[in-house]
């Protein structure tokens, strides 16, 4: 199951947190972004539950992430 997180986050801290969500297993890319969102990252799970415990206690609980959206990939 691949689903897109879009992240926003301290701008002081964006390229720190980058590597640390690129250091997260699931995940397959992520890039520092301009507009809406600092971060997005494309993730890679085996369903969906997987992708709740992976955004929820992985990826939020990273120091400076502010607030995360995630949209399922569905093609």
């Amino acid at each position: 199951m691949d689903a897109i997180v879009y992240i926003r986050c301290d701008p002081a801290k964006t390229l720190e947190i980058l590597e640390d969500v690129k250091n997260v297993s699931g995940v397959k890319v992520a890039h520092a972004t301009t507009g809406r969102f600092d971060i997005l990252a494309e993730i890679k799970v085996a369903d969906l539950e997987e992708v709740g415990k992976l955004v929820v206690s992985r990826i939020q609980a990273i120091p400076g992430v502010s607030y995360t959206e995630t949209s399922m990939v569905v093609g």
